[in-house]
């Protein structure tokens, strides 16, 4: 069976720290629990995204490849008693994308809402390529969802499509990672390891 790529290869460390910095974490998790090890000017949400990355293939479920979208419900799912100053992730309504982020957000202790828009059931990254994600589907999710700063984070494989979802939601939409597994980098401090 073939598997989905999740796009690991596209998390840049380098734009949040030093490769020497990346390199002194990895030697410490080689031999100690992400929970022991201390580096001075180094956070514990970074130590944990490292730690994640490292153990991606055992923390996360393989995804398999499918010839055709498998939708999920669309909708707003709170993680972690979010409240009104809380993270709003967007991404789509593909079973398997929401398998993925589902399992991954598991590892965090961060309040955030994450909504699952119409893309006809298509993973991100084939959303963007078939134009599948509804900027207007999303507008509706957003009503339901209650924060003081109407700002919303979209996969950077939705970039193209910023402004549309702005001038659609009213909403200030920051670019987020390709891959989730950047996610705790792209946070940093707002990312609370679980």
């Amino acid at each position: 069976m073939q598997y989905a790529n999740i796009y690991i290869s596209e998390v840049k460390l380098e734009k949040y720290v030093s490769r020497g910095i990346v390199e002194a974490v990895k030697a410490e998790l080689s031999s100690k629990s992400w929970e022991n090890v201390r580096i001075e000017g180094i956070s514990r949400s970074f130590i944990h995204g490292i730690y994640l990355l490292l153990n991606a293939e055992k923390l996360l479920p393989k995804i398999p490849m499918t010839m055709f979208p498998i939708p999920t419900d669309t909708g707003v799912f709170p993680i972690n008693d979010p409240g009104k100053n809380s993270l709003v992730l967007v991404t789509g309504n593909s079973e398997l994308t929401a398998e993925l982020l589902f399992s991954f957000l598991g590892h965090t202790k961060t309040p955030l809402y994450l909504v699952l828009s119409d893309t006809s059931g298509d993973t991100v990254d084939m959303s963007a390529v078939n134009k599948s994600f509804s900027p207007e589907s999303l507008r509706e999710l957003l009503s339901k969802v209650d924060v003081e700063e109407k700002e919303l984070v979209i996969p950077g494989f939705l970039k193209d499509f910023k402004k549309d979802i702005e001038k659609t939601t009213g909403w200030n939409v920051v670019v987020g990672p390709i891959c989730i597994l950047e996610l705790p980098f792209f946070l940093g401090d707002r990312w609370i390891p679980g």
